[in-house]
């Protein structure tokens, strides 16, 4: 069997010269790749933009012609019919908006990177006319001919789209300069050097985060790097809301002074040549590499991005009209974003230094001292994603947006609610927000503790689902648009509201509608965490803009489902004693609307969904939410940011003091301890049930097989829910509320019966009420019917030779001797045992698959995907199994 080909491929480059091309009239004559303030299109927006210009003396219909951004498709959009005429231009945006009515503006179906990207015209007849090489683009300056038409290409600080390019600024780009050391964390102090390839460069440069112009410090040699904390606070100083110094919120000076690092922005200028920029951040602590246990983020902007009264973004400022919640920290919208630069550092080690975008993030906490904020990675600032796998599992190493978030409404409690509750409850696999704490500085001074979070959007929605931006709808609050329309939840409240949803008929086809299983797990998630925020605040759901399908993979079939994030109020924030369920039940909204409790209230009238419903309550009290669990994750995340919280009450002033903080900490941890019965409460004072009931499950041989009970698999695949020997395992259940039960044997076993209070049971799956405490036995035993080996292949008698195995082979076929299994763990060890045959299609082209590869044999391919693929159970490690005989044999003939 051939598992690897070399296959190897000589490419000849044609270059193209602008001289060569313009030979027929029509030319590239200026480009915009990074258009932030220049000029706007018809809906307002700030687009790239290509202009093309008829150098020749002939009309010319560009009807066919193609334009794209990529030699290999040549036409990936495709002009109308425009005449253009001698001397005339024709301006088209970049915008991947895609609009070719020859009466309207242009818009093609792509854009341009401004880090650099080949523009390519090409005519009908497939002969390339002109191309712009790949090349960086700056934000507001453009690359175009001077004078039309001509060979010579220039920057121009001032662009001209769709008019005569004047005044050309630059030939070309300097090189950055380096520095002498590393940007990062050093234990002495330092003279750093700066240097350029160019020696007839003049370098310019500033300490304070402030853009380095002419009229900046001159570097003459060497900048002294030193531990700057005994220098005078300066940002840190700044009032950031106007709330009176004993509000529990409000801003305060810095109990002494902060830490600080060294920042420099540097500015290179030579004649003919767009000046290069560069930042850095380089801290000097004694004990570098005890300072700070977390990853650290060091901003630096102008100090007029954050703080002027016009333009800043974190203070009062113009926008103040006297109420605390005014200021400019609660504008909205990319006019109140600003340019950045940001680096982050892990362990030390500078791995991510970019320019970005930031705005201020939240609702009401905008008015807090310490504000969230959120990043963007934009063309228009360098590189257009952030690569970097900011949370360290190994899931996403590239985003278009991040938030570092002060945790909300917590800020000035815990500062770790609302992570600590996703990390509990990310093993359910809902649309959630990862978590990670980190520290950050902004212009060299101490910020504080922020938190890593991911930004849910449809950059979000794409990561996660592969979902492009026209197939989203994300809605917010009562049907509030954020992508997409309303119009497909609009018809599925008139559903509701048309309908009554105690007949399971209409409960089905409501469940082609929204994903009634996110649903309900969703719903009990907060109304354990007491989320009183919630539901007429802080909800958002989404679904991919199609016909229902229930064969598509999770996340594209159309239905509605639920975002989880902003659990600030829960773990303790408001009262144990809170009651969700009245609350989601309140036939008023809680006086918020009676839109906020309509779907959930409208679901209970059936008495399936409530049954279902509140087990699946009782499922997640049960393992999610024990008290151990919940402990064991706050006292983690506790420990995580312990090092830093007395920085951070110097900093901020809020918790008021260490003490403070811990007594935060013990209320959630007492949550953890008290909030499971309350809830048990709520559930039967409102149901009207009489008592608990506990359920006792066993088996009786662990390795035979396993027990369902509602949404739980009882098995040690996840020890923190199930302990690593789950059996005997006890659960808390309701009296006279059935509970699904269904027996799963191993591999190579088979289900017998089931023992219950004494009675036997022969049904594998089946529903029953209980009114006491009862113990639960499911029996299996071996199936002597099944056998995982294949026939063997008797190599004495001849070698065994396998060279091929098609794509188009049957269904659930194998290779001669041969069979492909899966295991009977998501991750398997030396323990794991094999669970059983595949049985499905070869070559897929996605999830979990065997493919067949014709003279290469075949390839197993696992994915994380839950759901996998008919006959290849997601998640699960595969093999192949090759049955030889070796008896008699002194050689072992087998030949892939």
């Amino acid at each position: 069997m051939k598992f690897l080909i070399l296959t190897f491929c000589i490419f000849f480059s044609l270059t193209m010269s602008s001289i060569q091309l313009t030979a027929q009239g029509i030319v590239i004559n200026e480009v915009m790749a990074s258009n932030g303030i220049t000029i706007a299109d018809e809906d307002g927006d700030y687009e790239d933009w290509i202009e093309l210009f008829n150098s020749g003396e002939e009309m010319v219909n560009l009807g066919g012609w193609g334009l794209s951004d990529d030699y290999d498709r040549p036409f990936r959009w495709v002009l109308p019919a425009v005449e253009l005429h001698p001397g005339e231009y024709l301006l088209i945006w970049a915008s991947n908006k895609d609009r070719a009515d020859v009466d309207g503006e242009l818009h093609i179906n792509f854009a341009i990177s401004s880090s650099g990207e080949e523009v390519i015209l090409t005519r009908p007849d497939g002969e390339r006319m002109d191309e712009v090489e790949p090349r960086p683009i700056p934000r507001d300056l453009s690359w175009g001919r001077y004078p039309d038409g001509a060979e010579d290409w220039f920057y121009f600080e001032n662009a001209t789209p769709g008019a005569s390019n004047t005044d050309p600024s630059f030939r070309g780009l300097l090189e950055p300069p380096t520095f002498s050391h590393q940007p990062g964390f050093y234990s002495e102090p330092f003279m750093l050097e700066i240097n350029h390839a160019n020696p007839e460069v003049s370098i310019y440069y500033t300490l304070d985060g402030s853009t380095p112009t002419t009229d900046s410090d001159f570097y003459s040699g060497p900048i002294e790097i030193y531990n700057r904390s005994v220098e005078e606070n300066v940002y840190s100083m700044i009032p950031t809301n106007t709330w009176p110094t004993n509000h529990s919120r409000g801003w305060n000076p810095p109990a002494g002074l902060v830490k600080k690092g060294n920042i420099i922005r540097l500015k290179v200028i030579a004649e003919e040549l767009l000046p290069a920029e560069v930042s850095g951040t380089f801290f000097v602590f004694p004990n570098k590499e005890e300072e700070y246990p977390l990853p650290v983020f060091s901003i630096i902007t102008d100090p007029a991005n954050f703080f002027d009264d016009t333009i800043g973004i974190y203070v009062p400022g113009i926008n103040h009209s006297g109420d605390a919640g005014t200021g400019n920290f609660r504008q909205r919208g990319i006019e109140w974003e600003r340019p950045a630069h940001l680096s982050f550092f892990e362990q030390g080690e500078e791995v991510i230094s970019q320019e970005v975008g930031l705005r201020i993030h939240g609702g009401y906490t905008r008015r807090f001292p310490q504000k969230s904020l959120r990043v963007y990675a934009r063309s228009q600032y360098g590189n257009n994603t952030l690569d970097h796998d900011f949370f360290g599992d190994g899931l996403y190493d590239s985003y278009k947006r991040i938030l570092l978030r002060q945790s909300g409404n917590d800020w000035n409690f815990s500062m770790f609610r609302d992570g600590t509750i996703q990390d509990i409850w990310e093993h359910v696999g809902m649309e959630g927000q990862r978590f990670r704490s980190t520290i950050a500085f902004v212009n060299g001074e101490f910020w504080g503790l922020h938190h890593i979070r991911e930004r849910q959007d449809k950059h979000y929605l794409n990561r996660k689902f592969s979902l492009e931006e026209d197939e989203i709808d994300i809605l917010s609050r009562n049907m509030v648009v954020k992508e997409g329309d309303s119009l497909h939840y609009q018809a599925m409240i008139d559903f509701i509201e048309a309908n009554d949803l105690s007949s399971n008929e209409n409960l089905e086809q409501l469940a082609t509608m929204m994903d009634i299983e996110n649903f309900m797990d969703y719903y009990s998630l907060q109304c354990y965490c007491g989320n009183t925020d919630w539901p007429h605040n802080n909800i958002d759901y989404w679904r991919k803009r199609v016909d229902f399908d229930p064969d598509a993979p999770y996340g594209h079939d159309g239905r509605w489902r639920w975002l989880v994030y902003d659990l600030d109020r829960c773990l303790g924030y408001s009262n144990v004693n809170t009651n969700m369920i009245t609350w989601i039940n309140s036939p008023t909204g809680n006086d918020r609307g009676a839109w906020a409790t309509f779907v959930i209230r409208s679901l209970l009238e059936n008495q399936d969904f409530r049954n279902d419903f509140i087990n699946r309550m009782a499922d997640h009290l049960n393992t999610t939410f024990q008290e151990d669990r919940v402990r064991s994750y706050i006292d983690r995340n506790r420990n995580e940011i312990a090092g830093v919280m007395e920085e951070q009450i110097q900093r901020w002033r809020r918790p008021h003091t260490i003490n403070t903080w811990n007594a935060h900490v013990s209320n959630m941890r007492n949550f953890a301890q008290q909030r499971p019965d309350r809830v048990r409460n709520h559930i039967r004072s409102f149901f009207q049930i009489s008592n608990n009931i506990n359920l006792t499950l066993n088996v009786n041989d662990e390795d035979f097989g396993k027990i369902a009970i509602n949404s739980l698999i009882i098995d040690s695949e996840n020890e923190e829910l199930y302990n690593s020997s789950p059996y005997p395992w006890t659960g808390i259940y309701f009296h006279n509320v059935p509970v699904k039960l269904a027996a799963e044997p191993s591999s190579g076993y088979q289900f017998d019966y089931w023992t219950i209070a004494g009675d036997t049971i022969f049904d594998q799956q089946f529903q029953i009420a209980f009114q006491s405490p009862t113990e639960i036995i499911a029996h299996f035993s071996v199936d002597s019917t099944f056998d995982f080996f294949p026939e063997p292949w008797v190599v004495n008698e001849c070698a065994y030779v396998f060279d091929f195995w098609s794509a188009d082979a049957e269904v659930g076929s194998f290779p001669e001797n041969m069979a492909f299994v899966y295991m009977d763990k998501n991750e398997p060890g030396l323990d794991a045992g094999i669970e059983g045959f595949t049985d499905g299609v070869y070559f897929l082209d996605n999830r979990t698959r065997v493919n067949g590869l014709g003279e290469d044999g075949f390839s197993f391919i696992n994915t994380g995907n839950q759901d996998g693929n008919p006959g290849y159970p997601g998640l699960r490690l595969g093999g192949a199994l090759l049955g030889i005989s070796t008896l008699d044999t002194d050689e072992l003939f087998v030949r892939w």
